[in-house]
């Protein structure tokens, strides 16, 4: 299975770190959920595959971490973050904040 999202991926580590720097440029936060990344990439002409693709990939460079929270509605929702804002905020607070 690995293979197979290898083999789809067409980002650089380059174009990984620069398309999540603007992603978190855009919001502003330090935490971005599932249905805003999305959209931001798709307006970046991303398709669902890819931004799986790319949002795994930044994931594997240790640029981002993933983790799972619960609206208010209880639908789930990933939510990503900087790794390197773990040194200053716990991931409790993040999901706190969300």
């Amino acid at each position: 299975m690995l293979g197979l999202i290898e083999e789809r991926m067409k980002f650089n580590d380059d174009t990984v770190s620069k398309l999540i720097d603007e992603l978190f440029e855009k919001y502003e936060k330090r935490y971005i959920d599932e249905d805003e990344y999305k959209i931001f990439f798709e307006l970046k002409g991303l398709n669902p595959d890819e931004i799986e693709d790319l949002i795994f990939h930044a994931y594997r460079l240790g640029i981002i971490d993933v983790g799972i929270d619960t609206k208010d509605s209880g639908k789930r929702l990933l939510c990503i973050w900087k790794a390197e804002d773990e040194d200053t905020v716990s991931e409790d607070d993040i999901l706190k904040k969300f």
